[in-house]
């Protein structure tokens, strides 16, 4: 504790210094003036520490001014105050920016609490034997603090309890300095700071304390001195990781205090005076330098075999003056590794011979009684391990016994790793290249008889560049350069514990390795007695690289494929193959026909199909993959031909492969064959058996083919005059049975049946007028047709006469189509459509019209094959007052199949009439009316017996009729001819009738041929109207023409009668749709795969193509 020196210390006119006031005589001057405060400005030190303190008045304390009187107090003492009592009240605001250290003694407090402050750096605070506890709360907190004392330092002890040294409280204390006495029960010391490192029990010459100390961590603590025997560490000391000094004083038993183990990093241990009379053969760590137990009471034996089993001749051991330490050492030659030897006031008689042979050296290793003398004649015996020698970088380890303790002498130095038993040789002139070497090393300074000759070669090498390089067969050559190397030593590789197959070839240190992969390695670099590691050896494929491939443009089977960039300089192999992730044709060999440094030839041995192929190409044993598009027959045929027009598929070689059918194809199956557009009866007016069919019957000669008609005549061809596309035939005889016929060709066994009739034969007239019977109650009277005809048309509704043949002869204006029952009409409303080719008509506010919303190619089962949907267009409008011109062009996605097909309509419509040449006829259109022509180019067809339909869309009536002097017909909404061929459409709507009608007639290749028109499905919509679907059909071919016309008719009822109300407008208004001629189409054929059927009927409907077609409408 502090004894400072008396005095006062005045400066500028202020007191700096206030240091322990002596008080020899005590003079009563009157109470002090409590309501007088100090003033100390400049004060930084105030010191007191008196014994049996008194004061005037108890209630006034200095202390209880520091926190105004002193703002500059730097060192505050204060011990024995009795007017303390509000400590550690207001503590810290004494001086928060200057006070550093306090020192006070409470010794009347029996709770002392610690204060807190934001800089005090060192505290101490006692009490006396009425303290009975120290208390750190919560709210305590010195983050300045490094040092803390507290305690008792003397007296009696009355202590039971100390707080918790907490990091919260406490975050920067590294010493800890407690000052306690022996209690009973023991006192609890908890320590939970990791910033402390030091732990000092302060000796005050009390009995010894009886204290449990507690750590929370054994990381931190590094120094720790305490005294006595009843001090318990928990958890132990060998579990201090960093303790690195212990001190231990008044230590009374004679037990080892590390005889459970020392803390694993302990450097000096001191223990002088203690009652400890044995070592326990516990190894000393090898870090330990001091082992200090002088004046103790250590007896023999001890196993220093054992307890210095560790030890590298750093520790000092002094056992002076251990009077019980008795006996000889002679034959402990553990202490020989020791860095120095007290025996000095021991009862030693004899010691090691390692330290009579350095007895002179300037350092001194030994002390021992002056009874302990070298021994008569002595010869100091070195004994080495072997006089052979390996250095590296001319360092190399000598071991033996009594080798001494280092020496340098002759520019060898000796370096003691453990004294006398092995040194650290630095070997000067050696040489760093050849074989071993005579060399004289002297293991003393001043004793040159012990020297002995080694034989010395060095084996260090320093590398200068490492490389690595492959070779064939997937050989890594690693390539070593040293900058010192000794040739006359072995040298190897090796690379993650695996020896190089080949080391050391001759002149140039190559090593070879099998199967690395390439990548960054660290290559272990050895001989047999020093290695080292290069890191981060790039091994790169330097071949094969691939920087161009140069394919034949069309890869097929045989193509030759050239491949430039490195390929090494070996030559040894190569191979190349080629794969892609198609389902088929997916691999080949590519057999090599050119093998150079810069480039490989090689043919394709096995189709391959087109896209990204990745070309596996090996050199040597190494591969590499590049991936290149490449362009197979089998891809420029399916290109080039459409895939094969979707009738067939394209081989790999290029080669169409069509679909296999009752028909076949030519041209890349674009083009099947054999069929039939059109025909004709060459002599119809006489024995009609000459016959023409025009189609498509192949390429080859017609010699093995055959032609019949309606199944069941022959017609002979005629070989001279018939072609690919035309075939002149005689019928074996004339026909029997006249009317449509259908056409059967075999052509080289490919078949083929017209769905639609192909010729017409006429039957010949007979001469002589025509008669119908009639029942009568008397028999039967026969009715001329003229009788007929005015019965049947009410005398041709007024308008007209019947001839003799039963033909309405109209009245100029009137249509003979209705028997003159409507008349052209002078007025209509046509509106075009912008977007779509809708045809709409009005007349008088009733509207009529129909939509073209697909065109279908049908294939024999009546299945729909294909279908283009007709609902985006190109519209080109041009309008003046007489003539309305609209063009419409089909938009086709470009992946379609049919991308190719071409669909143009032309919508038309005039106040005048006009005259139009369709086929072979000249049909006049009546002023006010529509005309419709559509045109179709480029479809592929799926097979020689595919044929296309045409789909309209209009709405119909459910229910229709009209009423001509009362009398009221039922107007049927579709009529048909003979042959199952729909004939006119009638729609009637608010008295407006419109009529549409279809001819059986096309324009096909610029030739009429016969048309069927059938009505696909009806569909209700309502109670009173259906969305009707009409199809017509077309046979295959290679032009059509559709070209209708739509001409507004009033019907005039101007028959007199007396039947129910009459309107005042007695005039009915009627359109009729006249001819809806012949659709042509350009169509390249398509093959699909079609089995023979026979004939089938005009009226059957396939449910699937109904279905369709409905959801059209």
């Amino acid at each position: 504790m502090p004894s400072p020196n008396d005095y006062f210390v005045c400066s500028a006119g202020h007191i700096t210094d206030i240091r322990n006031i002596a008080i020899t005589q005590i003079q009563t001057n009157g109470m002090p003036n409590a309501n007088l405060p100090l003033v100390f400005p400049e004060l930084k030190t105030f010191l007191i520490n008196q014994i049996n303190f008194t004061v005037a008045d108890p209630a006034q304390s200095f202390y209880d001014q520091l926190p105004t009187c002193c703002p500059k107090i730097e060192r505050l003492q204060i011990m024995g105050d009795p007017s303390m009592t509000n400590f550690p009240n207001n503590f810290d605001l004494i001086a928060p920016t200057t006070l550093q250290t306090v020192t006070v003694s409470l010794p009347y407090h029996q709770s002392i609490k610690l204060p807190s402050h934001p800089l005090v750096s060192i505290l101490e605070v006692y009490g006396s034997d009425t303290a009975t506890e120290f208390v750190i709360d919560d709210t305590v907190l010195l983050p300045k603090l490094t040092l803390l004392g507290f305690g008792i330092p003397n007296g009696g002890n009355n202590l039971q309890s100390i707080g918790n040294f907490t990091a919260k409280s406490f975050p920067a204390l590294t010493s800890l300095y407690p000052s306690l006495l022996f209690s009973t029960p023991p006192i609890q010391l908890n320590i939970d700071v990791p910033s402390l490192a030091t732990l000092v029990f302060q000796d005050g010459g009390q009995v010894p304390p009886n204290t449990i100390v507690h750590f929370n961590s054994t990381q931190w603590l590094t120094d720790l001195t305490y005294f006595g025997t009843d001090i318990t560490f928990n958890p132990g000391l060998t579990t201090f990781q960093n303790l690195k000094a212990v001190t231990v004083a008044k230590y009374t038993s004679p037990l080892y205090p590390f005889s459970q183990g020392y803390p694993p990093n302990i450097g000096i241990m001191n223990l002088p005076g203690s009652s400890i009379s044995t070592i326990t053969p516990t190894p000393i760590p090898s870090s330990a330098t001091i082992l200090d137990l002088t004046g103790c009471q250590v007896s023999m034996p001890i196993d220093f075999n054992r307890v210095l089993q560790n030890t590298t001749g750093n520790l000092v051991l002094n056992l002076q003056n251990n009077v019980p330490f008795l006996g000889p050492l002679d034959q402990e030659k553990a202490l020989c590794k020791l860095k120095y030897l007290n025996l000095g006031g021991t009862g030693v008689t004899s010691i090691p011979d390692c330290f009579w042979c350095y007895k002179n050296e300037p350092t001194t290793r030994f002390i021992v009684p002056a009874l302990v003398v070298i021994p008569a004649g002595f010869s100091c015996q070195i004994t080495l391990d072997s006089l052979n020698l390996v250095t590296i970088f001319k360092q190399t380890i000598i071991k033996g016994r009594n080798l001494g303790w280092g020496s340098s002498v002759g520019g060898n130095i000796l370096v003691p790793i453990v004294p006398n038993e092995k040194l650290q040789a630095n070997i000067s002139g050696i040489a760093m290249n050849g074989p071993p070497q005579p060399i004289s090393i002297q293991f003393s300074n001043n004793h040159p008889e012990n020297t002995y000759q080694f034989n010395v070669v060095e084996a260090g090498f320093i590398v200068s560049t490492t490389t690595a390089d492959q070779l064939p067969n997937r050989v890594m050559k690693a390539t070593v350069t040293f900058s010192t190397v000794n040739t006359f030593i072995n040298h190897y590789a090796s690379i993650n514990g695996v020896l190089s197959t080949t080391s050391n070839v001759p002149g140039t240190y190559q090593f070879r390795f099998l199967g690395l992969p390439f990548g960054t390695y660290n290559v272990n670099i050895s001989n047999d007695y020093y290695s080292i590691i290069v890191p981060n050896v790039q091994y790169t494929q330097s071949y094969p690289i691939v920087n161009n491939i140069v394919p034949d443009a069309i890869v097929v089977s045989g193509s030759i494929i050239q491949l430039e960039g490195n390929f090494g300089t070996y030559l040894v192999s190569s191979s190349v193959t080629i794969q892609n992730s198609n389902s088929q044709y997916n691999y080949s060999v590519c057999l090599i026909t050119e093998f150079t440094t810069t480039r490989i030839s090689c043919k394709v041995e096995s189709p391959i199909s087109s896209g990204l192929a990745t070309f596996n190409i090996t050199v040597d044993g190494y591969s590499i993959l590049e991936q290149f598009t490449i362009q197979s027959a089998q891809q420029q045929c399916e290109s080039e031909t459409n895939h094969c027009a979707n009738n067939g598929v394209c081989t790999p070689d290029g080669v169409c492969v069509c679909n296999i059918n009752q028909g076949a194809y030519y041209n890349n199956c674009s083009k099947p064959y054999p069929f039939a557009t059109s025909g004709q009866v060459n002599d119809q007016n006489t024995t009609q058996r000459l016959i023409s069919l025009f189609g498509d019957f192949g390429p080859n000669a017609l010699t093995n083919s055959s032609v019949r008609i309606n199944n069941t005549m022959n017609c002979i061809i005629d070989q001279l005059e018939s072609t690919q596309f035309t075939i002149q035939c005689q019928l074996e005889s004339s026909p029997t049975i006249y009317g449509p016929a259908s056409v059967q060709l075999n052509v080289d066994g490919y078949l083929f049946d017209s769905k639609t009739y192909l010729i017409r034969f006429i039957k010949p007239s007979t001469g002589g007028s025509t008669t119908t019977s009639t029942a009568t109650s008397g028999g039967v009277t026969p009715k001329t047709p003229k009788e007929i005809c005015s019965e049947t048309t009410q005398y041709c509704f007024g308008h007209g006469t019947c001839d003799d043949n039963g033909i309405c002869q109209c009245q100029s204006g009137f249509n003979p189509v209705d028997n003159c029952l409507t008349k052209f009409v002078d007025h209509t409303t046509f509106t075009s459509n912008a977007t779509a080719p809708s045809t709409s008509i009005q007349v008088d506010g009733a509207e009529f019209g129909f939509d073209i919303v697909a065109i279908q190619e049908i294939g024999l089962d009546n299945e729909i094959v294909k279908e283009l949907l007709t609902n985006s267009w190109i519209s080109n409008i041009t309008i003046n007052n007489t003539f309305t011109d609209a063009v419409y062009q089909l938009v086709i996605s470009n992946t379609s199949i049919l991308a190719d097909t071409q669909v143009t309509v032309n919508i038309t419509f005039s106040t005048q009439s006009r005259s139009i040449t369709f086929g072979n006829q000249q049909l006049l259109i009546n002023p006010n009316s529509i005309k419709l022509a559509v045109s179709i180019n480029g479809w592929e067809y799926s097979s020689n017996v595919a044929t296309l339909r045409v789909v309209l869309k209009t709405t119909t009536n459910n229910q229709q009729s009209i009423e001509y002097d009362c009398k009221e017909t039922d107007i049927s909404s579709f009529s048909y001819d003979d042959y199952g061929t729909l004939q006119y459409l009638r729609v009637l709507k608010d008295n407006v009738q419109f009529n549409g009608r279809f001819i059986d007639f096309a324009l096909v290749d610029g030739r009429t041929t016969y048309s069927q028109t059938l009505l696909i499905n009806q569909t209700s919509i309502s109670s009173n109207q259906s969305t009707a679907m009409i199809g017509i059909t077309l046979p295959q071919c290679q032009s059509c023409v559709l070209d209708p016309d739509f001409t507004p008719l009033l019907v005039v009822n101007d028959k007199d009668s007396d039947c129910s109300s009459k309107s005042e407008d007695q005039k009915w208004k009627i359109i009729v749709g006249c001819v809806v001629g012949g659709i042509g189409f350009v169509a390249i054929a398509v093959g699909s795969t079609i089995y023979y059927r026979k004939t089938m009927r005009t009226k059957k409907y396939n449910q699937q193509m109904e279905a369709k077609l409905r959801s059209l409408s």
